[in-house]
């Protein structure tokens, strides 16, 4: 996973993911962490997702972060927690096919311009945060 290619987003989104599995004493970061943090996010796009889909029903995103909550409790831990907690292997192969979609999209972009749902929603290529601001896992 290069740094270089890391959106200031998704280092929110792993900083979450981290301080989440590390409080939990868990021995690694997994999609299920991702998924929790991004349901959390308030304004983050999977929250919006599952609004969107469910007609704005509380009850429907109450019910998939319990399921998420459920699913993390499962997860192996320790205590007391570890001193460095490592993504899993799965967790890794997320984020390499996030950034790969992402740069498939840019291409596209690049070549045919914005597609018409990115010039409705306004949506933009993510921005990357400076080298300097950037936090390792």
């Amino acid at each position: 996973m290069n740094p270089d290619n890391i959106t200031h987003r998704t280092n929110e989104a792993l900083m979450a993911v981290h301080e989440m599995a590390s409080e939990a004493g868990h021995v690694q970061l997994t999609p299920l962490h991702m998924a929790a943090a991004l349901a959390a996010d308030k304004g983050g796009i999977l929250r919006q997702g599952i609004t969107g889909v469910s007609g704005h029903d509380e009850a429907a995103r109450d019910s998939f972060e319990h399921v998420l909550a459920n699913g993390l409790k499962k997860l192996s831990s320790q205590s007391p927690p570890p001193n460095s907690v490592p993504a899993s292997t799965a967790l890794i192969k997320v984020i390499r096919r996030v950034q790969s979609a992402q740069s498939a999209g840019r291409l596209r972009e690049r070549a045919h311009g914005p597609s018409d749902s990115d010039r409705h929603t306004g949506a933009s290529t993510p921005r990357r945060a400076p080298l300097a601001s950037r936090r390792p896992c």
